[in-house]
C-alpha cells in the first residue's frame, strides 16, 4: 500500500512519537521504501531481502511476518508495520531508538535513525547523512517531498524493489554468451574452401589456381565442392561439419598432388 508522508507521520505520532522525531523517521522511510508498505528489495545479497516501510531484512523480516500472522493480518498492512516498529523500539532496538528520541530536531533524528537503527553500509550511511543534513521540512527538503537542499552528488542511490504479494514480474530472457569460434568459423571455412591452402597451389594473374594434377585426378564432384563457396549458416554444428568436410577434401587433394 502506497502511503503519503503525512500518513506515515500521523501513524507514528498516534503511537506516541514526537512529531519532529516522526519527521526524521519519515525521512528514512521515504528513502528505504518510498512509503510503500508492500515493497520488497530486488536481488538482495542474501535471503528474501528487505520488506516494507523500513525494509526489514533477515531475522527482522521474519519477526515482522510472524507478528503479522499473530495479528491475523497481512504483512503489508500499515498498522501492522507501525505496531511492529514500536515493538522493536521497546525491545531489541530500544538503545538505538533512544538516540532518535533524544534528537532535538528532525534532521538530527533522521541522522541518528540511519546511523543507529537502519545501520546501512558505510558508503550509503555517509551519503544519507550528507543528504539529511540539508533537508528541512520548513524549506522543502527532499525527504519531505521537496527538491532537497543537499548536494545531488551525495544522494544515496534508490534501491530497486518488487511487490511479492502481486503477480511476479516476467523474468528477462537469458542472453547467449559470445562464441569467438562461431564468429570466425565462416571466414575460416571460406579460406579452406579456396585453393590457396592446397599443397602445390600456385597463382596466375593474382588468381589462385588448382594444380592440374589435382584437377585431373580428383573426382568431378570433389573438384566442384572444393571450388564452391562456403554456405552461410549460423548453426555451430553445421559450421563444424562443413569445416570437417573441407579438411577431409584438403587432405584428399594433397594425396592427388
Amino acid at each position: 500500500m502506497k502511503l503519503t508522508r503525512e500518513q506515515v507521520v500521523a501513524g507514528l505520532v498516534a503511537r506516541g512519537v514526537p512529531e519532529h522525531v516522526a519527521q526524521g523517521v519519515a525521512m528514512n522511510f521515504q528513502h528505504e521504501s518510498g512509503f510503500d508498505t508492500g515493497i520488497q528489495e530486488i536481488a538482495p545479497n542474501s535471503g528474501r531481502g528487505g520488506y516494507g516501510l523500513a525494509q526489514w531484512t533477515g531475522p527482522r523480516r521474519i519477526a515482522l511476518e510472524d507478528f503479522a500472522k499473530s495479528q491475523g493480518k497481512r504483512i503489508d498492512d500499515p498498522d501492522v508495520q507501525y505496531d511492529f516498529f514500536m515493538r522493536e523500539n521497546a525491545g531489541p532496538e530500544k538503545g538505538a531508538w533512544q538516540t532518535v528520541m533524544n534528537a532535538p530536531d528532525a534532521q538530527t533524528a533522521a541522522i541518528n535513525f540511519v546511523k543507529n537503527w537502519e545501520r546501512p553500509a558505510t558508503a550509503n550511511l555517509n551519503r544519507r547523512i550528507a543528504q539529511y543534513q540539508g533537508d528541512s521540512p520548513s524549506e522543502g527538503g527532499g525527504r519531505f517531498g521537496g527538491t532537497g537542499l543537499g548536494d545531488p552528488a551525495t544522494a544515496a542511490p534508490a534501491p530497486t524493489y518488487s511487490h511479492p504479494l502481486e503477480a511476479p514480474a516476467t523474468a528477462a530472457a537469458p542472453t547467449t554468451p559470445a562464441d569467438p569460434w562461431k564468429d570466425n568459423a565462416s571466414s575460416l571455412l571460406g579460406n579452406l574452401g579456396s585453393l590457396g591452402g592446397l599443397a602445390g597451389a600456385g597463382k596466375s594473374g593474382g588468381v589462385t589456381q588448382m594444380p592440374s594434377s589435382v584437377r585431373s585426378q580428383a573426382p568431378a564432384s570433389m573438384t566442384a565442392q572444393m571450388l564452391s563457396p562456403v554456405a552461410d549458416t549460423s548453426g555451430q554444428d553445421a559450421l563444424r561439419q562443413q569445416l570437417a568436410q573441407r579438411m577431409a577434401l584438403l587432405n584428399a587433394g594433397r594425396l592427388f598432388g
